[in-house]
């Protein structure tokens, strides 16, 4: 047998780290011998193949790599064992040791206005839909549905619950939407899948049940889908453009 590798470079060792490596078939001296190498740029390695990194168009909700157009946080340069978030490219990656997390600080950048209203804290900053006020707590940002109650029926004033069962206050969400506090913070989230509005395509995102992340729900709009999982471990669910 000549020496050189085999053209079909295709072949992917599933074991390598980052799931990203492919074997290929070499030989040297007659004897094989195999060189890893990395699949190409678009492509990840799944059940030993290098096939193109369609995220979780699969409908599984995982992705093995970042989806084109994000990032996952935290980054090389501050690494840490805290779930990792994704985060849109041109944001950038925050990281707390108080709390133990891994967040995305949104800048004029990834939340150009004035479709989008950059919500600004101490601690990091967030980016608000189009028509959504923003607001602060405790340095933490977090938009609001400014003006909607009292005003719009589809929206009503909405008793918050923290994660012991609690009530603490109200918040105005739609009708169909529930209050929950996290870290002290008031978020509107489904109540179920039939929350999430079908006919304007919007599909149902909930975090993975059994995991830390079941309570955390949302209705991905039309055009993006809903990542629940990275390389297969739950994280903080998040829709994302496809």
């Amino acid at each position: 047998m000549p020496d050189g590798c085999l053209p079909d470079n295709n072949i992917c060792n599933k074991a390598t780290p980052d799931k990203t490596d492919f074997l290929k078939i070499c030989y040297k001296d007659g004897d094989l011998s195999l060189i890893l190498d990395n699949c190409q740029n678009g492509f990840i390695c799944k059940n030993g193949v290098c096939v193109p990194d369609t995220c979780g168009k699969s409908g599984d909700g995982n992705c093995e790599t970042s989806p084109e157009g994000y990032k996952i946080c935290p980054d090389k340069d501050n690494p840490n064992d805290y779930d990792p978030v994704i985060c849109k490219k041109n944001a950038e990656c925050g990281y707390s040791y108080l709390k133990g997390v891994n967040y995305c600080i949104e800048n004029s950048n990834s939340c150009p206005e004035p479709s989008n209203k950059l919500c600004i804290g101490t601690i990091t900053n967030i980016c608000c839909p189009g028509g959504l006020g923003c607001e602060t707590s405790y340095g933490v940002p977090f938009c609001v549905n400014e003006g909607k109650c009292g005003v719009d029926s589809n929206y009503q004033e909405t008793a918050c619950f923290n994660e012991d069962g609690k009530e603490k206050g109200k918040f105005c969400c739609k009708n169909t939407e529930t209050c929950s506090i996290k870290s002290g913070i008031k978020i509107c989230q489904p109540k179920d899948g039939n929350s999430c509005n079908s006919a304007d395509g919007e599909t149902f995102c909930q975090g993975v049940i059994s995991s830390k992340y079941e309570l955390r729900k949302r209705c991905c709009e039309k055009g993006t889908e809903c990542i629940n999982k990275y390389q297969n471990k739950p994280i903080y669910p998040a829709c994302v453009k496809i």
